[in-house]
């Protein structure tokens, strides 16, 4: 089923796909559709990514995800699990990393409510979805300076360490979020 919505930008129809919902349990399925949290309104639509092995027990509707979505990796929400009916199987699927948050976030009935704000107001629908979860529980993805090893486990060169130590008392703490 089809949802035609009249968009925010020039006057075009945005065309939504219904996505059913699940009771909330625990999904034994390869794939998710994940609604990304982006802070732009102009992709406002669910991806599907792939659902690796180790972490099937914990995705469920409403859980946070972070996934890879260009170069960056993005938090997101579930809002479907199981095989997509449109997924092209000769497309290769990317994986979602990790399970942000153990405990989902919000119920098959607040995503529902958050989907029917969206076509009524017009708003996106990772806004109306932002707005129904309570503040000060969403994950935000911040980047630190950290002395020591480096992701891929290298250790630094001394050189490296020095100008480290010199830079980190002049570099902010945190990134401020976009």
């Amino acid at each position: 089923m089809e949802i035609l919505q009249k968009g925010k930008y020039h006057g075009k129809a945005k065309r939504f796909k219904m996505v059913s919902s699940s009771s909330g349990a625990h999904e034994d399925s390869s794939t998710a559709d994940v609604l990304l949290d982006l802070g732009s309104s102009r992709i406002d639509r669910p991806f599907t990514y792939f659902v690796p092995e180790e972490i099937r027990g914990g995705i469920t509707v409403g859980s946070q995800v972070l996934v890879p979505f260009r170069a960056r990796l993005h938090a997101g929400y579930v809002i479907g699990c199981g095989a997509s009916a449109d997924s092209d199987p000769n497309i290769e699927l990317r994986p979602i990393v990790s399970v942000l948050d153990p405990v989902p976030l919000f119920s098959s009935e607040i995503l529902d409510l958050s989907r029917w704000l969206s076509q009524t107001t017009c708003a996106p629908w990772v806004e109306c979805i932002r707005c129904l979860i309570p503040t000060g529980i969403l994950f935000r993805i911040r980047e630190f300076a950290v002395k020591g090893e480096v992701k891929t486990g290298e250790k630094l060169s001394p050189p490296e360490e020095e100008l480290l130590s010199e830079l980190a008392p002049s570099l902010p703490a945190e990134r401020a979020p976009r």
